[in-house]
């Protein structure tokens, strides 16, 4: 389902189509942003959209990647070594699974309080901290 364009005096929005993907990338490059450019072909980005000027010119762009979210839930009632074997196990198989799937990136929002054997049990299977504010918005 292709997004309608939208036009107002002095912009228009429309879907971005992969002609527009380099034109995206020198925005990026402009911006002397931090990070890589992603590819915008990968199935995970959706909703790619473009704002463009009165001469057609892209002002903006965005897209929508969709980032594995992780839950976890355990047997309160097993010792903690059982724990901890089954965290290992189910990190790899799903590590495994989310590849499977085209993820390059899965995230955990872990909530407050979390033991502080946790975080070092995450950094001993290859998570890290993200050092990105993440925002959130409810729709």
């Amino acid at each position: 389902m292709g997004l309608a364009v939208i036009s107002t005096e002095r912009f228009s929005v429309s879907e971005a189509t992969s002609e527009d993907f380099s034109k995206i990338r020198k925005l990026h490059e402009a911006m002397g942003s931090r990070y890589n450019f992603p590819d915008l072909s990968n199935p995970l980005f959706r909703a790619k959209t473009v704002i463009r000027d009165q001469n057609g010119e892209i002002t903006a762009a965005g897209t929508i990647k969709i980032i594995g979210e992780c839950y976890l839930w355990l047997a309160s009632e097993r010792p903690i070594a059982d724990k901890l074997d089954a965290i290992g196990y189910l990190e790899r198989e799903m590590r495994e699974k989310a590849k499977s799937e085209h993820f390059d990136h899965v995230a955990a929002w872990l909530p407050p309080g979390m033991p502080k054997g946790f975080f070092h049990l995450l950094r001993e299977m290859g998570w890290s901290e993200s050092g990105w504010n993440t925002w959130a918005r409810n729709l």
